[in-house]
């Protein structure tokens, strides 16, 4: 994750921009840093949002998963990310101009598994992320204060 709470997913040759976040502090960073006047409820429609904007014409997709609902269940979460791969790669296409039909199955289905592959990786970082944050509040203050070095 960048130090702006979201993770850009890079889909090479098409120009749309696509943003990665898990929280509300994310979809808002985004919301700034692109000076988009709008006021999004994360999570509001479910566990997992794809949403689509333009701004100075250029088009963004914003991609939300909400990791508090999902617990542990690996099919549950791989499910949500192919749904909202779908979605997403619908969107870089409407922003190119394309349709669905006329760009065909193969080249959705190969859009669509390269999201997947990039929101999973990302997914398992936040997740990692988030459990060493937990293990480092779950350590008792007298052993974290005993690793550090005594200045002398």
């Amino acid at each position: 994750m960048t130090a702006h709470n979201y993770y850009n997913v890079d889909l090479g040759v098409f120009p749309t921009s696509i943003k990665l976040c898990f929280n509300q502090a994310g979809v808002d960073k985004i919301l700034e840093d692109h000076g988009i006047n709008l006021k999004i409820n994360a999570f509001e429609y479910g566990a997992a949002e794809t949403h689509y904007m333009t701004c100075k014409g250029h088009g963004i997709v914003l991609l939300m998963f909400d990791l508090d609902s999902y617990g542990d269940d690996r099919p549950y979460i791989n499910g949500l990310i192919a749904h909202e791969a779908y979605h997403v790669a619908c969107r870089v296409f409407q922003n190119i101009g394309e349709s669905r039909k006329k760009v065909g199955e193969e080249v959705i289905a190969y859009t669509v598994e390269h999201i997947f592959k990039l929101v999973s990786v990302a997914l398992e970082t936040e997740l990692e992320k988030r459990s060493a944050r937990k293990k480092c509040r779950s350590v008792p203050k007298q052993t974290r204060q005993r690793t550090r070095r005594t200045v002398v």
